[in-house]
């Protein structure tokens, strides 16, 4: 009987362009090879992103059929298809032997499971890497250059107020004027004397039903949106120095940023054309910098739920606010980003902190109040997240597996190298060193997952704190600070949401689910109101 298999092809933008593959022509000569192989396809997926990463779309699905047991062989063209990555390759290939899964390359048969086909495989892993690595670094020296040439070779979309031509930029004169217009509000105001905060600015846009920055696009025509600005993005204008002019290449190290941001003197500037004179721009600089000096007089505040209150109404994240006329509240953050009369606005009531704190806390004292019952719910919810984290746990020891297989691989390597002459022995000497590396990367992976386990678990030792502590709380212990308080909070895991006329209070004790009944009030921020609740009314 035939196997049930799955073709998966990949290709990104530059390599159809440079190497002529194409998605189609992968799955044509897969669909051939399956014919000739008594495989029966039962599905195609393609994917157009890099294979130095494992979440791509697609691949994320083949992955899950094959834990699935839902696929008995996989088809791809080449090896460079299926990952760019040698510590890829090698816990792809332990996680197919364990679910007994075939791996089919067009170009070389299947791949077996014998010292020379391992051998095989990772020489085309090591020179996979090698030909990605030397992409990536004649693309950024290409970037560099032209950079340092004045050319403008960021991707994506220009910044609000330009337009992208011939790799440089060019103003935009309506979106100029729009970018003039925020400086001028926010350094003067629309009358003298009286500056615009970035949330009325945002405000006065989205009356005047000015575009947002967001680009979208009608075939290759970029165009502008007509949606609700917010202060956000006014402030992304505010402190941008390109509008003075200057357009620094390089800010961030490594991909995406990871490696955190350049100095100045790291970076290189391209001239561009300025909207804003320096003056203006510096004026707005001073004026944020200061209104930022003082906001810190409102943080001493404590929020002993901050981060773990949400809205019943819509799932955004509640925060403190507060004023010195008003008591602190927990309000709805998309509520207080939204322009009220111009757009639907949530409508959920704030709560009142010096309310919802205590609340919350008597509950989670009144969860103590029983050793035996609350040790009794701890074990369980224990039992529960290690039922739960199991996965994560095979993860980690199909990472063991390529890490034992990884050390085997190098004395593999180092045995073909010894057998290799020429250019081609210098590149296998350069990725026996490489090799090092790709087994950091596991070890890595896995600190990082046993990191991640040690944030789920439930351990004994929390358990026994917590138990320390309930024993405290029963001999009438009142004097707990905010910090005892907010660790065993974060510790249980507690989640409010607030709907309507109620507080529900959920942690990771699976029986302590409540609700909490509220009684509505005038708020005193017009035109909503706010919940007010009636003392010992616990649901």
């Amino acid at each position: 009987m035939a196997k049930r298999a799955v073709i998966y092809a990949r290709v990104s933008t530059d390599e159809q362009a440079e190497k002529g593959y194409s998605l189609q022509s992968q799955v044509d000569a897969c669909r051939s090879y399956a014919e000739q192989h008594d495989l029966n396809v039962v599905e195609e997926l393609r994917d157009d992103f890099s294979g130095a990463k494992l979440n791509r779309p697609k691949f994320v699905k083949l992955r899950d059929l094959i834990q699935q047991s839902q696929v008995e062989a996989v088809i791809v063209y080449s090896s460079d298809r299926w990952t760019r990555s040698l510590a890829h390759k090698l816990l792809l290939r332990e996680e197919l032997q364990q679910a007994g899964v075939e791996l089919h390359y067009v170009r070389r048969g299947k791949s077996e499971d014998t010292p020379e086909s391992r051998m095989t495989e990772n020489i085309e892993g090591v020179f996979d890497e090698y030909w990605r690595e030397k992409i990536i670094e004649a693309s950024r020296r290409g970037r560099i250059a032209g950079a340092k040439m004045g050319r403008v070779v960021n991707g994506g979309k220009p910044p609000y107020g330009y337009s992208k031509s011939d790799r440089s930029l060019v103003i935009n004169p309506i979106e100029a004027e729009i970018v003039k217009k925020i400086f001028h509000w926010y350094v003067n105001g629309e009358f003298p004397g009286r500056p615009l905060t970035f949330h009325a600015i945002a405000r006065r846009l989205s009356e005047t039903k000015v575009p947002t920055p967001t680009a979208s696009y009608q075939g290759s025509i970029r165009v502008r949106e007509k949606s609700m600005w917010n202060g956000y993005t006014v402030r992304s204008i505010i402190i941008n120095e390109v509008y003075i002019g200057l357009l620094r290449y390089g800010k961030r190290i490594g991909n995406a940023g990871s490696g955190g941001r350049r100095a100045v003197n790291g970076q290189i500037t391209i001239s561009v054309p300025t909207i804003v004179d320096e003056t203006t721009w510096q004026l707005a600089q001073e004026r944020r910098s200061y209104n930022l000096k003082m906001s810190k007089r409102n943080t001493r505040r404590v929020y002993l739920l901050r981060g773990l209150v949400f809205c019943g109404q819509c799932g955004h994240l509640m925060t403190g606010q507060g004023s010195k006329s008003h008591s602190p509240r927990y309000r709805c953050g998309h509520h207080s980003c939204r322009h009220a009369g111009l757009e639907d606005i949530c409508r959920q009531k704030s709560v009142r902190v010096d309310i919802l704190d205590p609340l919350v806390w008597d509950h989670i004292v009144s969860l103590m109040m029983n050793p035996n019952e609350f040790e009794a719910n701890l074990r369980e919810a224990q039992q529960m997240e290690r039922a739960g984290i199991r996965p994560m746990e095979l993860q980690i020891e199909n990472i063991d597996r390529a890490i034992a297989k990884c050390n085997s691989e190098a004395s593999s390597l180092t045995s073909a190298v010894t057998q290799v002459t020429g250019i081609v022995g210098e590149h296998l000497l350069q990725k026996i060193n490489e090799l090092n590396t790709t087994h950091s990367a596991l070890i890595a992976e896995r600190e990082k997952l046993v990191q991640a386990l040690t944030v789920v678990k439930l351990t004994n030792d929390d358990i026994v704190t917590m138990m320390n502590f309930r024993q405290d709380v029963a001999k009438g212990l009142e004097s707990a600070t905010a910090d005892d308080k907010r660790q065993i909070i974060e510790t249980l895991k507690v989640k409010v949401t607030v709907s309507h006329n109620e507080v529900q209070i959920e942690c990771r004790l699976c029986t302590t689910s409540r609700n909490i009944d509220l009684i509505t009030s005038q708020n005193s921020f017009p035109p909503h109101g706010c919940w007010e609740c009636a003392p010992n009314r616990v649901g």
